[in-house]
């Protein structure tokens, strides 16, 4: 988990040194400002660290970068120097990065130097060498403020990268994900171990324990239904091995159906105007609207606010992995007040499903996090409160 991030002379202007936990010790943290403070770019900082980005370092101006992990610290101290060409009045500037990486009572671990020169352009690591760091660095997820699109890996005829709605391209991923659950329970059930009878009374029990779980998996196309029969002596050998089937089938599938069924139900309470939401295995997710010829929706006619709250709902449910740090830019955008006032009760329930997850989220409106000043670091505020200090 990562900890805290300190920024000395960003942009050779300001210093921060941001808790990125809540007040209960948790990895939950929105960063404010006004415009021009670097939100974004303490995004992108993080970000270029977890990716192995190095070149992102050498093209930004600062003095020093100090993350706090759960055991270790990492500090990037960035030199400059002036090189004067001979023969010439031409003076090349070089920037070069030292590593130093420490456990938290800052013994030293290892160092490496990194520097802007066509023979040390490792992409991975500085000069080759493995940071221990990435041994046990959690993954990282960075949902962007320009999230309405997707590049696909295709070109257009003049060699440009095509760009996909995000909304289209999550519906077919949740469809693939849909088919692939499909398969593996298909594989289970003609699979049965059959063993003893089950007795009537057990088989009462186990149906209605396990029929909420079921009838969602028929729901969203994953089963069909009529799986569990009407009990009778001559089929309770097989009925057993059928339901000790499905309690597997739960215990395997169930996180994904309750991601499902949250899903479902926040694009629910966000009450989209005159349409709703449909889940299923043909499509992934569609919308129909409320009217007498329950007309299908074509998903790009969205608005952008009800695209922008699919893809961050979707992608922090489905695509971010687990125990990893979720970056999120402006969740804000194109969001009526109402939107940006539910938002923190929708990443709450996320939390209750996901709790490994850890969260950054810059914003200019505090509405999102519901004015809890508590789980927020105004930017504008470190800045002045290091000028205070300073003078």
């Amino acid at each position: 988990m990562l900890h805290s991030l300190y920024i000395e002379s960003l942009f050779d202007i300001y210093t921060y040194d941001i808790d990125l936990t809540d007040a209960d010790g948790k990895g939950l943290k929105f960063i404010t400002s006004p415009n021009g403070y670097g939100k974004t770019t303490i995004l992108n900082i993080i970000h270029a660290l977890y990716s192995k980005n190095w070149s992102y370092f050498l093209q930004l101006s600062f003095r020093n970068i100090r993350f706090t992990f759960d055991e270790s610290i990492l500090q990037i101290i960035q030199h400059k120097e002036s090189l004067q060409e001979e023969k010439s009045d031409e003076i090349e500037q070089r920037t070069c990065m030292e590593f130093i990486m420490t456990d938290l009572e800052g013994r030293p671990i290892e160092e490496y130097d990194h520097a802007n020169k066509e023979d040390n352009n490792d992409p991975d690591t500085p000069l080759g060498n493995p940071l221990r760091l990435y041994s046990g660095i959690q993954p990282c997820y960075f949902i962007h403020d320009n999230r309405l699109y997707k590049q696909n890996i295709s070109k257009l005829a003049d060699n440009t990268p095509e760009k996909q709605t995000a909304v289209i391209a999550n519906a077919e991923d949740l469809k693939n994900k849909l088919a692939n659950a499909k398969s593996r329970i298909a594989d289970m059930v003609t699979n049965l171990t059959f063993d003893k009878p089950i007795s009537q009374e057990e088989y009462q029990a186990a149906y209605k324990e396990l029929k909420p779980f079921i009838d969602n998996l028929v729901k969203y196309g994953l089963i069909k239904t009529g799986i569990l029969a009407e009990y009778q002596e001559n089929n309770a050998v097989y009925l057993r091995a059928i339901i000790q089937v499905i309690q597997q089938i739960k215990t395997d599938f169930e996180p994904f159906i309750q991601k499902l069924q949250l899903f479902e139900n926040i694009i629910a309470r966000s009450e989209f105007s005159y349409k709703h939401i449909n889940i299923h295995i043909n499509y992934g997710y569609r919308f129909v609207a409320e009217n007498k010829e329950h007309t299908i929706l074509s998903l790009s006619t969205l608005s952008s606010g009800e695209q922008h709250i699919l893809i961050m709902m979707y992608e922090m449910l489905f695509t971010a992995p687990e125990e990893s740090l979720v970056l999120l830019d402006e969740p804000e955008l194109s969001f009526h007040f109402l939107w940006q006032s539910n938002f923190l009760s929708y990443l709450r329930d996320i939390q209750q499903l996901r709790p490994r997850l850890q969260w950054v989220i810059c914003t200019h409106s505090p509405q999102i996090f519901g004015r809890k000043w508590e789980l927020s670091t105004d930017l504008f505020q470190l800045q002045t409160q290091q000028q205070t200090n300073q003078e």
